[in-house]
């Protein structure tokens, strides 16, 4: 035996054996201890209200009464959730108590963010902020000099990404950063889906001249002059993306950011993104599927132009429970749902599930008996996901 000829006992060599699996296995559990949450994640959830974006009356306190952060981890726990996406601040409310921005008065005296987090803690389970960054309804109307602007100077509903809202910003990832959360996630970064395509406020007029040594064009013209004008609306957006990633991981290490991706087909110019360009920003890429608006049929190639951006980082592709729009309350069949998560899965990327909850926040139990079913099975298979890709046709 080789154990004799190093002159060694069978019991000695046992315990030999025994120390070094010992170390091996403390040695990985440090590494999965130590690895950020997406690294490891699998599935998880999103769970936000129906959504004040575009205005809210205040005396309207029927609105989000149900929506209770320790009432979100439990059903996320029992639906076998990696981590949980935890709505934080929409363009009118904030869902935690905010010194910059009004808390939905729905709450009360509650404190949603504050509820998840201490519920989480006790499953080890990752909180991350959901923060709206365009559409600012109610900061817009504090600070209308820093709406976007069109050729002839009029308004537009839009933040300007050159205007010092950014410092507001990063006045707001603070104060949610005060709740001990794990990382944030950022929405959205665009231009606007329609026109104009463009921002000629004072901000950008300065900017645009500084970088190109001329004055803005003021029509589109689709020569090289407004070749230069989607230039600098490209690198607006990054720009803005880039400095509130390095704010974050200068502040706070270790904290997770990640951007509402719009860089795919079917978005065009128009949003102020590029595939590559505003797909490796932020630790990982985040990009929607869905019945509303990003087509059930596309699920496989939306996670692989995704991985093809950001080859060497995570995938996180976000479905939504609704059967028809973004804020639909009713429930996807069961193997609706089986279907477009193990396709994400299989094409590499972690699923993100989105419970746009009721009105007054309450939550639907038929969906989380229909979730639990669908990401038990895919821990179940979870040895099976990460593996080499091969194309097929």
């Amino acid at each position: 035996m080789i154990w004799c000829s190093f002159g060694l006992s069978a019991a000695t060599s046992m315990k030999s054996i025994l120390s070094l699996a010992f170390i091996c296995c403390s040695v990985f559990h440090a590494y999965c201890q130590e690895a950020p949450w997406y690294e490891r994640a699998l599935v998880g959830i999103e769970t936000g209200p129906t959504g004040a974006q575009f205005g809210s009356d205040i005396v309207d306190t029927g609105y989000v009464a149900r929506f209770d952060g320790r009432e979100c981890i439990e059903k996320a726990v029992a639906a076998h959730c990696d981590y949980m996406v935890i709505w934080a601040r929409d363009g009118v409310y904030a869902y935690y108590d905010s010194k910059l921005q009004p808390k939905a008065p729905g709450l009360g005296k509650r404190d949603v963010l504050r509820e998840t987090v201490e519920s989480a803690k006790a499953h080890e389970m990752p909180v991350i902020a959901y923060c709206v960054l365009q559409y600012p309804t109610h900061t817009l109307h504090e600070h209308p000099d820093w709406r976007m602007r069109d050729k002839d100077g009029k308004p537009i509903e839009r933040v300007c990404f050159n205007s010092p809202y950014i410092d507001y910003v990063k006045q707001l990832l603070a104060e949610m950063m005060s709740y001990e959360i794990d990382g944030f996630h950022l929405d959205m970064v665009d231009q606007g889906f329609g026109p104009p395509y463009g921002c000629w406020c004072e901000h950008c007029q300065a900017k645009f001249e500084n970088n190109y040594g001329h004055a803005m064009p003021k029509a589109l013209s689709w020569d090289a002059e407004w070749e230069k004008m989607m230039e600098f609306r490209y690198d607006s957006s990054a720009a803005f993306e880039t400095a509130l990633d390095q704010y974050v991981k200068e502040t706070w290490p270790g904290t997770s950011v990640d951007f509402n991706y719009h860089g795919n087909p079917p978005f065009s110019f128009e949003v102020g993104q590029r595939p590559v360009q505003h797909g490796v920003t932020g630790d990982f890429i985040t990009g929607e599927t869905g019945q509303w608006a990003f087509s059930a049929l596309g699920v496989g190639f939306n996670a692989e132009f995704y991985r093809a951006t950001a080859s060497d980082r995570r995938v996180q592709v976000v479905m939504q429970r609704g059967v028809r729009h973004y804020h639909d309350q009713t429930t996807r069949p069961l193997n609706d749902m089986r279907w477009e998560t193990m396709t994400l899965l299989a094409h590499g990327a972690f699923g993100t599930m989105v419970d746009k909850t009721a009105y007054d926040g309450w939550l639907d139990p038929v969906f989380y008996q229909r979730l639990a079913k669908v990401f038990q099975e895919a821990n179940e298979k979870r040895k099976h996901f990460g593996q080499p890709l091969h194309a097929d046709v």
